[in-house]
């Protein structure tokens, strides 16, 4: 039996032989954007293409590929296919186009006629003609038109070039001109900036005047300033974070005032730069002549400030009779201190303290002292020597003595009723105790050892001493870390900065690497104690890593006090072209030394930006924020006064520098550029204080 050609196949499949290999298909090549065709064709059309051409799978393939249209290339309809020109006879007088197409060198053929022109751009042939060559055509784009050498003797742009043509061909192409997405460019300015909205100011509620205030955030800036050097109670401290705040008058005014005397009282007269004295116009000639005037008036000797700070703390030790039941000078010291926690400052003290401003020349001393006596018989005097020449003014002198008299009196009763008013205070209001503070503070600007904490040396300048107590080393030691620069500190944090990122990259691939280790065992039987061990261990690591973390920060933190503290003077971080000032105030509290602040009521003194001005426009009104009830009302009373706002929060801080940077830009007010820093200072100091103290979100 013959062997069959082709394989059997299974049962149950059909063969079929006439079915081709492959499936011939119809590709289009045509672009999507071309007009379709229609679809009704006559019979007639159908019989033509039946005898005269061969069927479409016959049709050769270079015929095809001469028939393709790649791209989407359309030329501009002819000039009498214009929307307006499509029923024009060609014997139109029409006007041709003298520019350069845009972007290009090819001059532009289109033709209009004038029925067209006028009824679109309302211009005639004369004018045309007569139009001078300097007047400037736009492109649609709005560039100026560029014209080809003047052939017709005028130069004119199309309808089609300056974007009036509303053809079928001008239609679409504006149309994919609009929605053609924009090539990739780095060196493009976006055409709009969308505004950034500033933060919403909170307004202040001003407790005390303006000038109280500025008084308080002066003694809160000096304490915070040179606090260590005097070795401040951090107690004091505490209660001046908030600016607003029940700050204890009575007891800080003690303290500032056993502070300044003992201070003073240490201070030999050559380490101490004492300003001369002036009672008159200020001249040299007159000055010494004028202090021993008053000396001798006073009925005292010409003495210096330590000389009379020792004197009166003296006198109050004496008083109290200290010296029976201590010794040493120092134990005095802090009995006579607390002594004045109990008793307060008495009028008499604050007297003292007054003949002590009056001698170190301090103006505007609000209580009366024995110095204004001699400052008026002096004054009296030297008018009297002008006067004598004058004979017949002799009534006018006398009522002149007679003013002078009644006015040293008037001073002469006042300093009796302080000195006779024994233990109490009511005399003087906490207003006026807190500017007799801090005129005490300002004379303590020129003790020798402010100054040169003002004025740094390197640590590699020691000071040699020939004692070798250990008295005389811990002052040596302490004086090297005085005079360590922000220099030298800062080169330290960079140092341990880049010491921390390499063992945290370490300690984060040994993370990872028992995290699988973890993952790993928990898949196998039997492996319990292995996967205990291994999670204790990840615990540590985490702990460490956390350890690490926290002592980074708060060297952040220490390195962020440092910078604060060498600030001279206290001045604004900046001001916006809207006159508003930005202030950012000290954090006075030693967070990682002392307790913690978490009861302040008003945080934005230390942790803030407060912004003293008109504030920001509103968005809905394009005006300032209305202050507080209570600025309104002093606002009313002084056309001078200011409102006082302030933004706290991480949040708000952040939104505030991309307002000033927008405001930066767009004004040019290059200064902002600083107070931008200034306010990322603030915000890395939060994120450290977060990290290193009160934990995550605290501030936000």
């Amino acid at each position: 039996m013959a062997k069959s050609d082709s394989k059997q196949q299974p049962p149950g499949i059909e063969t079929n032989h006439n079915k081709p290999k492959y499936q011939q298909t119809r590709l289009c090549f045509t672009s999507a954007a071309s007009p379709p065709t229609t679809t009704t064709t006559t019979e007639n059309t159908r019989s033509s293409r039946s005898t005269s051409e061969p069927p479409d799978d016959t049709v050769p393939l270079s015929k095809s590929i001469q028939s393709l249209t790649i791209g989407n290339k359309r030329k501009h309809t002819s000039p009498l296919q214009h929307a307006h020109c499509k029923d024009c006879k060609k014997s139109v007088p029409r006007v041709q186009c003298t520019a350069y197409k845009e972007n290009t060198t090819e001059p532009c053929t289109n033709t209009f006629c004038m029925e067209c022109i006028q009824a679109k751009t309302n211009e005639d042939l004369k004018q045309i003609k007569n139009k001078d060559k300097a007047v400037t055509w736009l492109y649609k784009s709005g560039r100026p038109v560029k014209h080809r050498p003047v052939l017709t003797g005028y130069q004119w742009a199309c309808l089609a070039c300056r974007g009036l043509c509303d053809c079928e061909f001008c239609t679409i192409e504006n149309a994919e001109s609009a929605n053609k997405a924009p090539k990739l460019s780095f060196h493009r300015k976006p055409s709009s900036i969308q505004p950034i909205k500033p933060p919403e100011l909170k307004p202040i509620v001003l407790l005390y005047t303006q000038e109280e205030l500025w008084v308080r955030l002066q003694i809160r800036e000096f304490l915070f300033r040179f606090g260590d050097l005097y070795k401040v109670d951090y107690r004091i401290l505490a209660n001046l974070q908030n600016a607003q705040g029940d700050w204890k008058i009575k007891r800080l005014g003690a303290y500032i005032v056993w502070l300044f005397l003992t201070t003073l009282s240490s201070t030999s007269s050559s380490h101490y730069d004492v300003p001369q004295n002036s009672f008159s116009s200020g001249h040299p000639s007159t000055q010494n002549t004028a202090a021993a005037a008053a000396a001798a008036a006073t009925g005292e000797e010409a003495i210096t400030l330590p000389q009379k700070a020792r004197k009166i703390l003296k006198d109050w030790i004496t008083e109290k009779k200290l010296s029976k039941y201590y010794v040493d000078a120092v134990s005095r010291q802090q009995a006579l201190l607390e002594i004045l926690y109990l008793e307060g400052m008495s009028g008499k003290r604050w007297q003292d303290i007054a003949e002590l401003l009056a001698l170190a020349d301090m103006s505007d001393v609000p209580i009366p002292t024995t110095r204004q006596i001699a400052k008026l018989k002096q004054t009296m005097d030297f008018q009297l020597q002008n006067d004598a020449m004058d004979i017949d003014d002799g009534h006018e002198q006398a009522n002149q003595q007679e003013d002078s008299d009644e006015k040293i009196k008037h001073v002469e009763r006042c300093i009796e009723r302080y000195r006779t008013s024994g233990r109490n205070t009511s005399l003087l209001s906490p207003e006026t105790e807190l500017k007799l503070i801090c005129m005490l503070l300002e004379l303590l600007l020129l003790d020798s050892h402010v100054r040169s904490s003002l004025t740094m040396t390197t640590t590699t300048a020691t000071t040699k001493t020939s004692s070798s107590s250990t008295h005389s080393k811990r002052n040596q030691q302490q004086q090297q870390q005085q005079t360590a620069t922000l220099k030298d500190l800062a080169l330290e944090f960079k140092k341990y900065t880049k010491e921390h990122s390499v063992e945290e990259m370490k300690n984060k691939h040994r993370r990872n690497t028992l995290n699988n280790r973890i993952q790993q065992l928990k898949m196998i039987r039997g492996k319990a104690e292995e996967v205990k061990a291994a999670q204790a261990e990840l615990d540590a690591l985490e702990t460490l890593m956390r350890d690490e973390r926290m002592t980074l920060e708060s060297k952040k933190i220490e390195m962020h006090v440092h910078q604060a503290k060498t600030r001279k003077r206290l001045e604004p971080a900046g001001r916006d072209h809207l006159g508003n000032e930005y202030w950012i105030f000290s954090d006075i509290v030693d967070h990682l030394h002392q307790t913690g602040d978490y009861r302040n009521s008003e945080p934005y003194w230390a942790y803030g930006v407060v912004i003293i001005g008109p504030g920001f426009l509103t968005e809905e009104t394009g005006k300032q924020q209305d202050p507080s009830p209570r600025q309104a009302d002093n606002e009313e009373n002084n056309k001078h006064t200011q409102a006082w706002w302030y933004l706290k929060g991480r949040e708000d801080l952040t939104l505030l520098i991309h307002y000033l940077k927008q405001q930066s830009l767009e004004n040019g007010n290059d200064s902002l550029a600083e107070t931008v820093t200034k306010i990322n200072q603030r915000l890395d100091y939060l994120a450290s204080l977060e990290c290193a103290v009160y934990g995550d979100g605290f501030f936000s």
